[in-house]
C-alpha cells in the first residue's frame, strides 16, 4: 500500500502548489466558455494552451478547431463573429473534432453568415468527431470535383447550411455536396430557423455505408426558398441525383430516413414545411439506391420530389426518376396521411430494378402537385417494380396519357386502396393502363372494402394481367369514382380487366373477383368489362357492372370477330368458352330451374338489363346460386332470395373445375328471359313436341350434318337451332346444317333445338352427340 499512497500524496501536493490563476488560464474549453472567431484569416493556433490566439493575436477558425481538438472531448462551441457575407478561404481542410459545434452566426439570422471556401481537392470541411456539428455557414470549393462537406464522425449534425453556393448565392459546382460515412448523422431539422440548401452538385447528398442517417428540412437542387431559378440573382442548378444511398466497401446503409411525419398544421397546407425535404432539378433521380447497395433500407416520408417547396411549382427534369430504388428496400409513406410524399413529373415516379430489392409506397401523390388537383404526370410509369413483395397503397396515381400507373414485374405484389386516373376534384387524368401485372401471385384489391382501388380514365385497360399467374383482382371499383359517380367521357376506361398471354407466358389460375361479396364493380367501359384472352385456366366470379359498351365477360379474345365458342384460333381453351345458353324457368314456388353447365359445376344467376339473346354488357344483383346435379343432364334449381317474375332477364355464370389443374374457371351465358314453367304463372297452353331431334349426314371433315326437327303442337311455334361442340356453343352456327371443319376433328357435335310460343314455356331438346372423324 505505501507504494501507492506516496505518489498520490505527491500529486495532491503538486496541485496545491500551482497558482490559482494558472489553473484558470489553462482550463479546457467548455460550452460555457466558447471560442469566438474574430478573424477571416486561416492562420494556426500559436500554442495549445486553452486560448484561441494565432501568432498575430487573433482567433481564426483553424486556431479555434485546434484548441477544441486538444480539449480532450470536452464540449466546445465555436462562434464565428465576423461581418455578414465574409468568406474564409481555407488553405487546407479543417476538421471539427468530437463534441464541438461550429456556428457561423453570432446572432440569429435568416441565412448563413459566412462562407467557408476551399481552393484544393477534397472536402474543405470535415465533420469528423463524434457528436460534432456545423451550422449557419455556406461551404464551397473552387474544385468542381470536390466534396463540399464530409460527415465522417458518428452522431454528427449539419443544419442551416448552404452547400455549393456562397452566402451571396454565387455558384461553385461540386461533385458531391455532402458525403456521409458516419452512422447516425443528421442533416437539417424542423426546428431550424431556415432550411439547409444544397445546390450545384452532381450528387447532393451521398450516404456511403452509413446507418441511421436522417435528412430533414433540406432543399436539394432548389434555392434557399425551395424554388427553381436564382439565388440573389445567380442561377441555381440541380445535378444528377439528389440523395444517393451507396455501399462503402462491405458496408451497406441501413435505416436511411429521408423526411419524417408532418404535424397536423404542416400537413394541412401544400407547402413543404417542417421536416419536409424538397428535391428538384435532378437529371437522373431525386433519390437513388446505387446498384451495389443490395439490401439497403431507405424510408421516405413527408418529402417532395420534382416539386418546389410551395407544393405547386414543377421542378422535375424530363426523363428523371423520383425514387430510383434499385436493389434496395424503399418504403415511402409509413405513418399514415401525415407522412405523405409528393412525386411529380419526370419519366418514373418510383422505379425499382432488379430482383433483389422491393418497394412499399403508401400515402403518396404520384403525378400531381401537393393538393392533388394539378397534374404533373410522369411520362412512362408511375410506379414500376421488378422485385417481389412490392406494395402500393392509399395513394393517388396520375401519369401521362400513354403511360401506365403501376407495373408489377415481380411476384406477390399488392395494390390496394389507391385512386388511379383522377385528380382530387374528380377531373379526368387520362392514362394508358392503371395496373399491369407481369409477375405471379399478386393481389389487386382484396376482400376488405377499404382495400378497393378506384380506377378511371385508363384508355387501354384498368387492369392488365400479362402472362402472370394466380393473381386475384377483387372488390375494386372500376369505371366508378370515389363518390360512386359513373366515369364516362374522358373519365371512362377503355376496358375493365384484361387477362392475356404474352409470348410464351400463359396467364393461368387468375381470378377476377373471388368469394361472394368480393367481386369487382366494372362499369362504363368503352369496350368489354372483363376480357379473358388467355389459353390458360382463369375465372371471373361475382363481378357486377353496367353501362359497358362491350360485353360484361368476353372470353373470345381482344380482336373483333374472334369466335367465342371455346374452340377458335383466338381461344383454343375450351374451359374459357361461353356456357351453353340455359333454359331458365320459374315455378309457382319461386324455384328457378335450368340447364347448362356440367355436373358438379356451380351456377350463379344475376339480374341484367342487357337484351335477351346477347352476351351481357353488365350484371347487377346476384339472385341465387346452386350446384349442377351430377346426373349428366346439367340441371340445377335455385331458390332466390326474392321471387323472380317471368320476363326477368338474367345471365347465368357457370363455375367449373379444370380437369388438368382443378382450378375454378368461369363463363357467362348469353342473356335469357325467365319464363314460367308449364302450368305455372303466365302460361296458357302447354307446348309439346312429337319426338326428339336427330342428326342426318356423315360426321366427317368437309361434310355437312343436318338436324331433323320434329313437329310441335299447337302450330305456330318458332324453332331455333344452336350447334354445339362438346357442351360449348359454336358462335354463329344457328342454321339447320353445319359444315364440319378441321377444328371439329375428334370432337363430339350436337344440335340444340328450341321451340317457343307466346304464352307457353319453351321446349329445349338436344340431339345425340356424334364424334367427327377424318
Amino acid at each position: 500500500m505505501p507504494s501507492v499512497v506516496r505518489p498520490f500524496a505527491l500529486f495532491v501536493l503538486t496541485l496545491l502548489l500551482v497558482p490559482l490563476s494558472a489553473v484558470v488560464t489553462a482550463a479546457p474549453a467548455s460550452a460555457d466558455t466558447p471560442f469566438t472567431v474574430n478573424s477571416s484569416l486561416d492562420a494556426p493556433d500559436a500554442a495549445l494552451n486553452g486560448t484561441c490566439a494565432t501568432a498575430g493575436g487573433v482567433c481564426t477558425l483553424r486556431a479555434a478547431l485546434q484548441e477544441a481538438a486538444s480539449a480532450g472531448g470536452t464540449v466546445v462551441r465555436i462562434t464565428i463573429d465576423l461581418p455578414a457575407d465574409t468568406t474564409i478561404t481555407l488553405g487546407n481542410h479543417v476538421s471539427i473534432p468530437p463534441n464541438t459545434t461550429v456556428d457561423g452566426c453570432a446572432d440569429d439570422a435568416s441565412r448563413p453568415c459566412v462562407t467557408l471556401s476551399g481552393d484544393f481537392a477534397g472536402a474543405p470541411v470535415r465533420v469528423s468527431g463524434q457528436g460534432a456539428a456545423l451550422r449557419n455557414v455556406a461551404v464551397v470549393s473552387s474544385e468542381s470535383a470536390s466534396v463540399g462537406i464530409a460527415l465522417s464522425g458518428a452522431d454528427t449534425t449539419l443544419s442551416q447550411v448552404w452547400v455549393g453556393m456562397t452566402t451571396l448565392g454565387v455558384a461553385h459546382p461540386l461533385s458531391i455536396g455532402v458525403r456521409v460515412t458516419g452512422d447516425r448523422a443528421s442533416i437539417g431539422s424542423e426546428y431550424d430557423e431556415f432550411r439547409t440548401t444544397i445546390v450545384n452538385a452532381a450528387t447532393g447528398i451521398e450516404v456511403s455505408g452509413a446507418d441511421y442517417v436522417a435528412v430533414n428540412a433540406t432543399n436539394l437542387g432548389l434555392n434557399a426558398d425551395g424554388a427553381p431559378g436564382q439565388q440573389n440573382g445567380h442561377d441555381v442548378a440541380g445535378g444528377q441525383v439528389g440523395i444517393l444511398v451507396a455501399e462503402n466497401g462491405a458496408d451497406v446503409p441501413q435505416s436511411v430516413n429521408i423526411g419524417n411525419t408532418l404535424s397536423a398544421g404542416q400537413h394541412a397546407t401544400p407547402a413543404c414545411d417542417g421536416v419536409c425535404n424538397a428535391i428538384g432539378q435532378m437529371s437522373q433521380a431525386g433519390i437513388r439506391v446505387a446498384p451495389g447497395a443490395v439490401g439497403a433500407s431507405v424510408y421516405v416520408n413527408g418529402s417532395y420530389l420534382g416539386l418546389a417547396s410551395d407544393g405547386t411549382t414543377p421542378a422535375a427534369a424530363p426523363g428523371a426518376v423520383g425514387i430510383d430504388a434499385g436493389p434496395g428496400f424503399v418504403q415511402a409513406g409509413t405513418n399514415g396521411p401525415a407522412s405523405r410524399n409528393v412525386i411529380a413529373g419526370g419519366a418514373y415516379g418510383v422505379r425499382q430494378t432488379g430482383p433483389e430489392g422491393s418497394v412499399s409506397i403508401q400515402e403518396t401523390l404520384i403525378g400531381t402537385d401537393a393538393t392533388g388537383a394539378i397534374a404533373l404526370a410522369p411520362t412512362v410509369v408511375g410506379i414500376a417494380a421488378d422485385g417481389d413483395y412490392a406494395g402500393v397503397s392509399s395513394s393517388r396515381i396520375v401519369v401521362a396519357s400513354d403511360a401506365t400507373g403501376v407495373v408489377l414485374n415481380g411476384d406477390e405484389g399488392t395494390v390496394t386502396g389507391n385512386v388511379f386516373g383522377l385528380l382530387a376534384d374528380g377531373t379526368a387524368a387520362p392514362m394508358a393502363h392503371a395496373v399491369r401485372v407481369v409477375g405471379d401471385r399478386s393481389d389487386i384489391g382484396s376482400t376488405v372494402v377499404e382495400d378497393r382501388n378506384v380506377i378511371c380514365s385508363a384508355s387501354g385497360a384498368a387492369v392488365v394481367i400479362a402472362g402472370g399467374d394466380r393473381t386475384t383482382v377483387s372488390r375494386n371499383r372500376i369505371g366508378v369514382d370515389e363518390v360512386g359517380a359513373a366515369c364516362t367521357g374522358q373519365r371512362a376506361n377503355g376496358s375493365g380487366v384484361v387477362v392475356k398471354d404474352v409470348g410464351g407466358d400463359v396467364a393461368t389460375r387468375n381470378s377476377i373477383g373471388s368469394v361472394l361479396g368480393s367481386g369487382n364493380t366494372v362499369s362504363n367501359s368503352l369496350h368489354n368489362a372483363i376480357t379473358i384472352a388467355s389459353t390458360g385456366h382463369n375465372k371471373a366470379l361475382h363481378n357486377t357492372g353496367s353501362g359497358n359498351a362491350g360485353l360484361m365477360l368476353d372470353v373470345g379474345g381482344l380482336s373483333a370477330g374472334k369466335p367465342d365458342d371455346g374452340d377458335g384460333p383466338g381461344n383454343p381453351a375450351e374451359e374459357n368458352g361461353n356456357v351453353s345458353t340455359p333454359q331458365v324457368q320459374v315455378a309457382r314456388d319461386a324455384l328457378v330451374s335450368g340447364d347448362g353447365g356440367g355436373a358438379g359445376d356451380y351456377v350463379y344467376l344475376y339480374a341484367t338489363d342487357s337484351a335477351a339473346g346477347t352476351a351481357p354488357h353488365g350484371v347487377g344483383a346476384l339472385l341465387g346460386q346452386s350446384q349442377v346435379k351430377g346426373d349428366g343432364n346439367g340441371l340445377w334449381t335455385i331458390t332466390p332470395a326474392a321471387p323472380i317474375s317471368p320476363g326477368t332477364r338474367v345471365a347465368v355464370v357457370s363455375e367449373s373445375r379444370s380437369p388438368d389443374t382443378g382450378d375454378a374457371v368461369s363463363e357467362f351465358s348469353t342473356v335469357v328471359t325467365v319464363v314460367a314453367t308449364p302450368g305455372g304463372p303466365g302460361t296458357t297452353t302447354p307446348l309439346t313436341v312429337a319426338g326428339s331431334p336427330t342428326l342426318k349426314g356423315r360426321a366427317r371433315v368437309g361434310k355437312r350434318l343436318k338436324v331433323v326437327i320434329p313437329a310441335s303442337a299447337p302450330t305456330g311455334a318458332v324453332v331455333s337451332v344452336q350447334w354445339l361442340v362438346g357442351r360449348r356453343v359454336i358462335a354463329g352456327a344457328t342454321g339447320p346444317a353445319l359444315k364440319l371443319g378441321g377444328r371439329h376433328l375428334g370432337r363430339k357435335v350436337s344440335a340444340r333445338v328450341t321451340w317457343t310460343l307466346p304464352g307457353s314455356a319453351p321446349v329445349v331438346l338436344t340431339t345425340a352427340r356424334i364424334r367427327v372423324k377424318r
